[in-house]
């Protein structure tokens, strides 16, 4: 009785080993007769040529560098490095471009790396400038771009202006008349400068004429005299009354100003009927010695003879102060000498 249940066991393990064998056997049988089949012969170059594009799709992709944008273009070395830092360790990839020296992140990144900078206060300095002008969109008016390029120089300027030392943070308001053909006259154009100080910190007068210059010599036509600066106190840094010296100089410059706009306006009336209007730019400069001076004189007098010359001197003595040693002795003539008889 126990070697026939041994022989019945030996005989299903044997059944259920033969089972597992064929199952492969029947799925390959199977794969076969499918492959055999006249319509998959026909779409298997179809179905192959698919699979082969998907499959260079996705290597494609995997292998691809993702798509980078500018996101800040004209900050100082310092502030890149405070924002490489601040990126890098919140796991944004950024690059700096070998070129131009732009800050790029991935254009998937960009608002996120924005927001996350913001709130750290960087860049110090977040004015547009002329960046901004990159995006400008096509077909807009001509009122609007002068708008935006007025705009970027304004952010341009006090950004230069941030860079003394002294200051903390500027803002310049530029008052730019629009030029016309039919007007003699033109407006001078003006400029206002808004800077904050550092604590304890003030400008010198020195300080104060390199910044009219610096907006003066960016702006076409603008008079040194027409920058106005004024600090966080409210107190009015450039052309002081309570200086006379400056005043005539302001008064020298706008003397000779206005004859270089006077001989301007002539050579350009006198040229412009000739080549048209628009077609010509004159400059001039002129020198003025303002340490000389000519006067020329008529008098008519009947009751007196006609001079036929004259000649006029002026002598200008100065009386040299005392140079002895300091006392009442000292400085006192000496006495009259007596001959002894």
């Amino acid at each position: 009785m126990a070697n026939v249940d041994q022989f019945e066991a030996e005989t299903a393990l044997t059944t259920e080993r033969s089972g597992l064998l064929a199952a492969p056997s029947q799925a390959i049988a199977k794969v076969r007769e499918t492959i055999d089949q006249p319509g998959f012969r026909r779409a298997f170059p179809t179905l192959l040529a698919s699979l082969t594009a998907v499959a260079a799709v996705i290597l494609y992709i995997s292998m691809q560098k993702p798509e980078m944008t500018t996101l800040y273009s004209s900050v100082s070395e310092a502030e890149k490095s405070k924002i490489i830092a601040s990126l890098q360790n919140m796991g944004i990839e950024i690059q700096v471009d070998p070129v131009t020296g732009d800050l790029l992140v991935p254009a998937s990144a960009y608002h996120q790396a924005r927001i996350s900078l913001a709130a750290q206060g960087l860049p110090e300095f977040s004015g547009g400038g002329f960046d901004s002008l990159e995006n400008m969109p096509l077909g807009i008016s001509r009122s609007v771009e002068g708008m935006k390029l007025r705009q970027a120089q304004e952010a341009e300027l006090g950004r230069s202006i941030t860079e003394i030392s002294s200051i903390q943070s500027a803002r310049v308001h530029l008052a730019l008349p629009e030029k016309s053909v039919f007007v003699r006259d033109q407006t001078p154009p003006t400029a206002s400068v808004f800077v904050n100080l550092k604590n304890g910190r003030k400008l010198n007068q020195t300080q104060v004429l390199a910044i009219t210059n610096l907006v003066s010599s960016s702006v076409p036509a603008m008079n040194p005299s027409n920058v106005s600066i004024i600090d966080q106190f409210g107190n009015l840094l450039s052309n002081s009354p309570d200086d006379p010296d400056q005043a005539l100089a302001d008064s020298q410059l706008e003397y000779r100003m206005r004859l270089e706009n006077i001989y301007r306006n002539r050579i350009q009336s006198l040229v412009t009927p000739i080549v048209g209007s628009g077609n010509i730019n004159a400059q001039v400069n002129l020198e003025i010695d303002f340490t000389r001076k000519e006067v020329s004189q008529e008098i008519v007098d009947p009751d007196t003879i006609a001079i036929r010359s004259e000649q006029n001197s002026l002598n200008v003595t100065a009386k040299k102060d005392a140079v002895g040693i300091p006392g009442a002795i000292s400085n006192e003539p000496p006495q009259e000498a007596v001959v002894n008889q």
